[in-house]
């Protein structure tokens, strides 16, 4: 709520913040937002990464070096900086219960109605720069229809933004519910997205993600699962080298 629209929605905030007294609080990201809040609250302990935001708010101040390239990463050396020690490989999984996983199979099931048929998900929504025209989506789409097009399944994820599938035979989804929708992307045979929100929720959950980057960096925030891929050469896609990469037949 740090804005001049929302003013006083952060001096509610603020307000409730103040009532309590925390033994440490953390700052990983760096804004101005950020940094007046947390001096504001009543921490003892205070830790964030050396800046000039940060000034005297911060007395446990961390150096932030480059050893970890991977922007999801970083933050943790706050973790490090004020003495805790870290087991490598991180671990990052969103650990889905039971109930979650069969609420998910239910509801693929119910959109792809053969179990035999291959259920490619994709999103559309991205901020920026990162928006791929209608038109790039309906290629990318088309070439993993057309890959094995008996066997294909759409499904668009929709979300407040976006609220009109690509085509209009396409099936749809939309679940509010972070923790829903990481388990029914998990439970899909591949996703497709840009560098955005849902992209790294599923790849958190542990699905076949394709992530398409064409502002960012993907060796600094692209997807890190095991069963990803990386795409940066967004007119080329190979669908079979894909395919391929992430075991599938």
């Amino acid at each position: 709520h740090f804005s001049f629209k929302d003013i006083f929605k952060w001096g509610e905030c603020i307000k409730e913040l103040k009532k309590n007294d925390y033994d440490l609080v953390l700052m990983p990201y760096q804004s101005v937002g950020d940094a007046v809040t947390s001096a504001l609250m009543n921490g003892r302990n205070k830790a964030a990464f050396v800046s000039d935001i940060n000034g005297i708010a911060f007395p446990h101040a961390v150096v932030e070096d480059d050893c970890e390239r991977h922007f999801a990463f970083k933050p943790l050396k706050i973790l490090e900086g004020i003495g805790n020690h870290l087991e490598k490989p991180y671990g990052y999984e969103i650990i889905l219960s039971e109930g979650e996983v069969e609420s998910a199979t239910t509801a693929l099931r119910d959109l792809s109605k053969d179990s035999r048929s291959r259920v490619l998900a994709y999103f559309r929504g991205a901020r920026g720069t990162k928006v791929l025209s209608e038109n790039v989506w309906k290629g990318i789409v088309a070439k993993f229809k057309d890959y094995d097009p008996e066997n294909t399944i759409c499904v668009e994820i929709l979300s407040p933004d976006i609220q009109t599938p690509l085509e209009g035979d396409t099936q749809v989804y939309q679940n509010a519910d972070m923790r829903a929708l990481a388990a029914f992307l998990a439970q899909c045979d591949m996703f497709i997205c840009s560098d955005t929100g849902p992209l790294h929720l599923a790849d958190a959950a542990g699905a076949n993600c394709i992530g398409l980057f064409t502002e960012t960096d993907p060796t600094v925030y692209g997807c890190i699962g095991a069963n990803t891929v990386n795409v940066t050469d967004i007119e080329n896609i190979e669908v079979n080298v894909i395919y391929s990469q992430l075991g599938l037949k």
